[in-house]
């Protein structure tokens, strides 16, 4: 990889100038070194402001693959590791002058006079260069902005699926908060009403006892034959059965409208 695809690869990080280092994308779509926007809070490119901290942000694989790759082209061709290709051509001897651009390899005058590459395009070897530079630029800066894109959308989809959870929690704590109250609410009129209705038997038994003795002494009072003993025992018991009929009476309409 050549010093130009490395500028136009935008492998260089904007705010140290140098390789990527632990590239991170941005939720805008801009890269940089992990560690040069670890404290700021917005984009040092487009200055839009971050939701997310940088060192929670995963790091961009591809792109430091990539940043790895130019290193070691970058090594190699300071340590002259790449090999020489031969200016000669090996089955002419003849100087190497042209790019057969339709079988996409080196020829001399020879090969492209030869019956085998009757019909086929050639280019001189500094202009086929420069052609196919310039489609390997493109291309790789085509797939270089496509994982920028998905980078950068999937740093949205982690940014709303976090909202989304911060909602879906919200919400169960609302719900869980509003069926305790509910709970609270049913257990205090469970216990009032159970207090109620205690009270209602109670009252019920102790007027049905007080009736029960009345109509037992009004049985009693009946068995009496002697008229002046009878006469005396029922107005002194007649009062009491008028009150006590008045009670019941007020005592049932009650708990018919209650």
């Amino acid at each position: 990889i050549t010093g130009g695809i490395l500028l136009n690869l935008n492998l260089t990080c904007s705010v140290c100038l140098s390789i990527f280092t632990d590239p991170v994308t941005l939720p805008c779509g801009h890269s940089f070194c992990r560690q040069c926007v670890i404290e700021v809070h917005s984009c040092p490119q487009c200055r839009a402001a971050l939701s997310t901290e940088a060192r929670r942000l995963p790091t961009s694989v591809v792109l430091k693959s990539l940043a790895e790759k130019v290193r070691e082209a970058e090594k190699m061709k300071e340590e002259g590791g790449s090999e020489k290709v031969s200016d000669l051509c090996p089955e002419h001897e003849e100087k190497l002058t042209l790019f057969c651009v339709t079988e996409q390899q080196l020829a001399c005058i020879i090969c492209r006079d030869e019956k085998r590459h009757e019909g086929h395009k050639f280019k001189s070897i500094e202009e086929a260069a420069d052609l196919l530079r310039k489609e390997l630029e493109t291309s790789v800066q085509h797939v270089f902005d496509d994982i920028n894109a998905i980078e950068s959308l999937a740093n949205k989809q982690r940014e709303e699926m976090t909202k989304t959870i911060q909602k879906a929690e919200q919400l169960m704590t609302q719900i869980r908060r509003q069926f305790e109250e509910m709970h609270q609410f049913l257990q205090t009129r469970e216990t009032r009403t159970k207090d109620e209705l205690k009270h209602k038997v109670k009252d019920g038994i102790e007027k049905m006892s007080h009736s029960l003795k009345m109509v037992v002494k009004a049985t009693s009072i009946l068995k009496i034959s002697d008229s002046e003993k009878f006469l005396k025992s029922w107005t002194e018991v007649l009062y009491s059965l008028l009150i006590l009929i008045i009670s019941n009476v007020l005592y049932y309409i009650l708990l018919l409208f209650h």
